[in-house]
């Protein structure tokens, strides 16, 4: 719907004022192991990247890149806003955004053992974890006893965990919170364990068309309105 009158706006001014609209360009990850969440994931970025849009007075228009490369697409100015990332995870000469959405990692542990009573319950136990991730968290628990079994993504080691290839695996919020909505993995799982939570940011190129305090301002505008709520719950995020 949002979309239909961004472009229902976008036509309006093009016809009334014979000039073109501003376009916002929105930065998205280009994922190579697509999922059913991942899809969810983007779709909702899409949404937010829209809402943006749409309060400053813009028309999206999205740029996908690999995701080695999103904040060099931003320093060179390909694209003018990434959100759902924090600075420790893109590293690079950026601008940020106030933090505003819930995001963290869980411990997922299946109904086959005893739920554990915190991390260090889990030493020397395999885990299932995601190629090419960090768990700085873990990490700092375990040392040399945090045994990973890397996969693809949150969603095969989902699976695997359902299929008994292991009994733990962490999670992000999102991911988990989707599989869980929809039912399509059937898992039968302990109250998750948090390991991590923390709100994620929008980077912004420091020569975009963007600056913090607009998006700071719209942030805070979507909260007051109730605008981000309703698209935190359409996509599971509480």
């Amino acid at each position: 719907m949002r979309t239909i009158k961004t472009l229902i706006c976008f036509f309006i001014v093009l016809v009334s004022s014979g000039v073109n609209c501003a376009e916002l360009l929105v930065l998205l990850n280009e994922k190579k192991h697509n999922s059913d969440s991942a899809a969810s994931e983007q779709s909702f970025q899409m949404e937010l990247g829209e809402l943006l849009a749409e309060r400053t007075h813009r028309v999206a228009k999205f740029v996908m890149r690999p995701r080695k490369r999103l904040a060099n697409a931003l320093e060179m100015n390909e694209a003018d806003i990434l959100c759902g990332y924090l600075p420790e995870w893109l590293p690079g000469n950026l601008d940020w955004s106030v933090g505003f959405v819930d995001v963290g990692d869980l411990l997922v542990t299946t109904l086959r053992v005893p739920a554990p009573a915190n991390i260090e319950d889990i030493a020397g136990l395999t885990i299932g974890t995601a190629m090419g991730f960090t768990y700085p968290e873990v990490e700092k628990i375990l040392g040399n006893k945090f045994v990973r079994d890397d996969g693809p993504g949150a969603e095969a080691n989902l699976r695997k965990l359902a299929a008994g290839r292991f009994n733990y695996a962490i999670i992000s919020m999102a991911t988990l919170n989707y599989h869980l909505r929809v039912n399509d993995l059937h898992l039968s799982i302990h109250p998750p364990l948090t390991i991590s939570k923390f709100k994620s940011q929008c980077a912004l190129a420091k020569n975009g068309t963007l600056r913090v305090s607009e998006v700071n301002k719209v942030i805070s505008d979507i909260q007051h309105d109730g605008s981000l709520d309703k698209l935190l719950k359409k996509y599971n995020y509480h």
